[in-house]
């Protein structure tokens, strides 16, 4: 931002150069000659006018200048809004997953306890507890990994936002 300020302030300047700039300077001395004073005025005050487009050329140099410095801080923005978006759906996609996996776990650790105690009254076969049972560890795993993936697109959303708080604490440990 500050550089595209300069950048304006630079097509501002350029601009100014199309008008004659006068310096009021005294001396003291004996000999005034009005003539003499007149002419270096005039030349002073028609120096702009024949530049040959020079200022014209420097000051779209420094528009064009400008119009990049915008074009590219554009795209950052829509770049950073873009991580932004991206990290908040990643987010709530496994925020739902996590919620359906706790669900799915509950209800193998249910089924478990249903065919664990079917088990020890005679009802089945060892078989379908271990079934069970493997279920269960599975989601329960998938739950973990899930939980890990979320914590992971929590910590991306964070940095999309400018979160590089823990960039310092991250190298300390690294080093370590």
């Amino acid at each position: 931002k500050a550089r595209m300020l300069a950048a304006d302030a630079q097509v501002g300047a350029a601009f100014a150069a199309h008008f004659p700039s006068i310096n009021l300077s005294a001396s003291i001395g004996g000999n005034f000659d009005p003539t003499g004073w007149i002419y270096s005025l005039i030349a002073g005050l028609t120096a702009p006018l024949f530049s040959g487009g020079k200022i014209a050329a420097e000051v779209k140099r420094n528009e064009g200048a400008l119009r990049q410095m915008i074009a590219v801080y554009k795209s950052l923005l829509l770049n950073a809004v873009k991580e932004v978006e991206d990290a908040l759906v990643q987010a709530t996609t496994q925020r739902e997953r996590v919620k359906w996996l706790e669900e799915r776990v509950a209800a193998s650790d249910d089924a478990f306890k249903l065919s664990t105690d079917q088990y020890t009254q005679g009802l089945i076969g060892y078989l379908p507890v271990l079934s069970a049972e493997q279920s269960y560890f599975a989601a329960q795993t998938e739950l973990i990994v899930a939980r890990r993936e979320l914590v992971s697109a929590r910590i991306q959303m964070c940095r999309a936002l400018g979160g590089s708080w823990m960039d310092k604490e991250i190298a300390k440990r690294g080093k370590k």
